[in-house]
């Protein structure tokens, strides 16, 4: 790890040169790497061409830029923005230098979800059509992964946050975190856990740049989210606010159901010819019930991609006066690492200042990485895999309801005993642990509880817990353990250590619910 002021002259170089990373060009540089040609240029050039239509598009559909840069909390005079800007255009720079995705990963709720909607109508997948085809024009492209669980899992953003690893994918370029009415009554908890989202996300493998969303105007956020986002700001963290800036233009959220705002009274699909009178109504929806609406939706999609194109006009600058791009953004960025972020405000020190990620497994659908945690064989245990029900969208439209574009790929999965079976252990091998704790989830809120009045017993390496297993995390959770025993600990937190998990149960005519998540750190 290296020292706090070299990590501040690593943030400098990132600044200063689009890099990830303090190594120079000249230890970057690829030997295989094909040489900046003629037709990279040429692609360039289109790219920006792409870039400023779609700019146009927006400033004249908004009659201006106002929605698109107030509905982000972060000021344009903000001291730090620029940096913020810069850190995320290198992102893009690597992506269109590379010819490779950029890939953003989204965690959070049925709102982030976008349930009770087509699914194809959710802001990924609106920001997808309109940025994806522009980034087209140079050989990349935008993957948008949507991992937003509805509240049947009984998950929020307290376990949730453990497993942004594995649900986002460790290769994300930009990291989506959006649990608008679960942190509702808890913002000492909530912006604990959202420095603990800024700092995961920019120690993973790409350092994706962390941002907020929120499905309304961010109206009395917590003085301390505040003070983060002035502290992580140097890294493109932002809170991206659905309605703030409409509010500005008069926009009044009114009741349930209701369509238009201020500017437009449907969504540009909407207005297109040949768009049913139904579809069009639908399209117009801002809010379905609490959960964000198409044409809501269509403003925040609108929003980021405003955003993103700044990025990469500033990528595009660079990249013009570079003789050998390839050399400056490698196709593997370097890590950050712990010393290159801020001093730690919130987030417990003992899980902040870990040197490693936490690790998981997440049986819930979808997730889009690999679990870091490990299953250990099944074989004869006589535990059940249960994929688990689709979530009925009872809101949307009967016309959309069925259409395979709209259907929504949540499931509550996890590991179940049969009724009245006596099983062997279910088993797992939890790898790079630093702290030494472990927490075991299940399927619906409140049963974190339910395990433990069942009788479900663990058991780390053979040996019972030194301290009794604990209801924590969304309150479907167990922490089987906080921290390695005294005897154990060693360098805690900078000696990796694995750990063996069994988990038993005992027969039962109604077994708790399913086991979904493993997680540790």
């Amino acid at each position: 790890m290296t020292s706090r002021p070299t990590g501040m002259l690593c943030l400098l170089a990132i600044v200063l040169t689009g890099l990830f990373g303090c190594s120079s060009i000249q230890e970057l540089r690829s030997p295989q790497a094909p040489a900046w040609t003629h037709a990279d240029r040429v692609r360039m050039g289109e790219l920006a061409d792409a870039v400023n239509q779609m700019r146009a598009m927006l400033l004249d559909y908004y009659a201006g830029p106002l929605v698109l840069e107030h509905s982000w909390m972060l000021p344009l005079d903000h001291p730090l923005r620029n940096q913020g800007i810069h850190f995320l255009a290198a992102k893009f720079a690597r992506s269109i230098v590379w010819e490779e995705p950029l890939v953003i990963g989204t965690i959070g709720s049925s709102v982030l979800a976008g349930h009770d909607n087509c699914r194809y109508d959710c802001y990924q997948q609106q920001l997808t059509r309109l940025l994806g085809p522009v980034l087209a024009t140079a050989g990349s492209r935008l993957e948008v992964r949507n991992t937003g669980q509805g509240g049947n899992c009984g998950d929020s953003f307290d376990n949730q946050i453990w497993c942004l690893p594995m649900l986002a994918g460790k290769d994300i370029d930009i990291a989506h975190y959006s649990w608008t009415y679960f942190e509702s009554g808890m913002p000492e908890k909530a912006t604990m856990a959202h420095e603990m989202f800024y700092r995961w996300s920019l120690l993973m493998d790409h350092a994706p740049v962390p941002q907020l969303i929120y499905a309304g105007g961010c109206k009395g956020l917590p003085r301390r989210d505040l003070e983060l986002l002035d502290n992580y700001a140097a890294f493109g963290t932002d809170i991206l606010c659905m309605t703030r800036g409409l509010e500005e233009l008069g926009y009044k959220r009114r009741e349930w159901g209701e369509m238009g705002h201020p500017l437009h009274e449907t969504s540009r699909e909407g207005a297109a010819p040949g768009t049913s009178e139904l579809r069009k109504n639908s399209l117009s929806v801002m809010y379905r019930n609490w959960h964000p609406g198409p044409l809501l939706f269509q403003t925040t999609a609108d929003v980021l991609a405003w955003r993103y194109s700044e990025a990469l006009l500033k990528a595009l600058e660079w990249i013009r006066d570079e003789s050998d791009p390839k050399a400056r953004w490698p196709r593997k960025p370097v890590k950050l690492e712990l010393a290159d972020l801020p001093e730690n405000k919130v987030c417990p020190e003992e899980w902040c200042n870990a040197t490693g990620l936490p690790v998981c497994v997440n049986f819930e659908q979808p997730v889009f990485g690999q679990p870091g945690v490990e299953l250990l064989d099944t074989t004869d245990q006589g535990w059940v895999f249960e994929e688990g029900e689709p979530l009925i969208q009872y809101v949307i439209p009967k016309e959309e309801k069925d259409l395979p574009q709209c259907l929504h790929p949540n499931r509550c999965s996890g590991w179940r005993v049969p009724p009245n079976q006596q099983v062997g252990a279910l088993s797992f091998s939890l790898p790079d642990l630093r702290v030494g704790m472990v927490a075991v989830c299940c399927a619906s809120k409140g049963c974190g509880k339910k395990m433990l009045e069942a009788g479900v017993t663990f058991l780390l390496d053979n040996q019972v817990p030194e301290s009794p297993p604990e209801q924590m995390w969304a309150d479907k959770c167990v922490q089987v353990q906080a921290r390695f025993p005294v005897s154990a600990r060693g360098q805690e937190s900078s000696v990796e250590r694995t750990l063996r998990l069994d988990v038993t149960q005992p027969a039962l005519g109604k077994p708790p619910p399913a086991i979904t998540h493993v997680f540790g750190l």
